[in-house]
């Protein structure tokens, strides 16, 4: 039951800490590139942070999911 829970609110989390990484990546590496790298590099951390998100969210579920139903 905790791991759906936890996999929605880790994608709406993990989307808005994409977009959140994207837009404060992209106005600081304006400073540096201004070519296509700038956004290369600001779209691979966008998207490391959903991933990590999403990860630990579901990785959280898995355990509160296994500490419940040991109780």
């Amino acid at each position: 039951m905790f791991i759906k829970i936890f996999i929605i609110l880790g994608l709406f989390g993990g989307v808005f800490a994409f977009v959140m990484a994207f837009l404060i990546t992209y106005e600081e590496y304006q400073h540096h590139f201004k070519d296509y790298r700038l956004y290369k590099e600001a779209l691979s951390i966008a998207i490391m942070a959903f991933l990590v998100i999403v990860i630990m969210m579901i990785f959280s579920g898995v355990f509160l999911n296994v500490t419940i139903s040991n109780k």
